[in-house]
């Protein structure tokens, strides 16, 4: 029974792309105390998982408890065939003004305003702020981007949207000197290479298009 539990925990944080202590923190739970109850040296108490659940309220909790159901309350319903590929939601604030919202709802991606972009199957479209990868991304431009699902192939060295605990930014990613952290690299040589730590990355987004509003007389 324990280890059922213990297996449903481990698809959530799967689900969610969430380490042990990430997804024990988003939870309000002790991680050592967390990271025990995996390994099957502490019961899961229901406290535990009604923590769990109001952190994450769309997990139906008969699932997590008894698998009983489906794991979430309700499905993310697919795209109609009939939907226009070329038009994606646009994140009114600009790419610094903190983290990205969760457009697996619905809800959220019909409170945007939609533009159309110049190629297929983009998650949706955001404007740039600062100068830290100019000149290829100035102050302004908007990226069109889609999420990169499997962390196993990171395309290192190449510009990537990253939806960050601390904001939204644009920067290449390169391999960090400590195993639990990757470098932020600028383009601008200016700004110097920063860790980010990988439990901060709530998702890394490829671009797939940049638009670049000129001005003229």
């Amino acid at each position: 029974m324990e280890e059922a539990l213990i297996g449903r925990l481990m698809t959530l944080m799967s689900h969610y792309e969430l380490t042990t202590n990430a997804f024990a923190k988003k939870s309000n739970l002790d991680s050592s105390h967390y990271a025990r109850m995996l390994k099957g040296e502490l019961s899961i108490t229901k406290k535990t998982l009604d923590k769990i659940c109001t952190a994450f309220p769309e997990i139906n909790f008969d699932w997590l408890k008894k698998g009983e159901g489906e794991m979430l309350k309700t499905k993310v319903p697919e795209k109609p065939e009939t939907e226009d590929p070329y038009l994606i939601p646009l994140i009114p604030d600009s790419a610094l003004a903190g983290p990205l919202p969760d457009f697996s709802s619905p809800v959220v991606r019909d409170r945007c305003e939609r533009v159309h972009v110049p190629v297929p199957d983009c998650d949706f479209a955001i404007q740039i702020s600062g100068d830290s990868m100019a000149p290829e991304y100035k102050p302004g431009d908007y990226v069109a981007v889609s999420r990169i699902n499997d962390r196993r192939f990171i395309p290192y060295s190449t510009p990537l949207l990253l939806d960050t605990t601390e904001g939204a930014v644009l920067k290449c990613l390169e391999p960090g000197d400590d195993p639990d952290c990757l470098s932020a690299v600028s383009l601008n040589p200016h700004y110097l290479p920063y860790p980010i730590p990988k439990d901060l990355i709530r998702g890394i987004y490829r671009i797939k298009a940049v638009i670049r509003i000129i001005k003229t007389m």
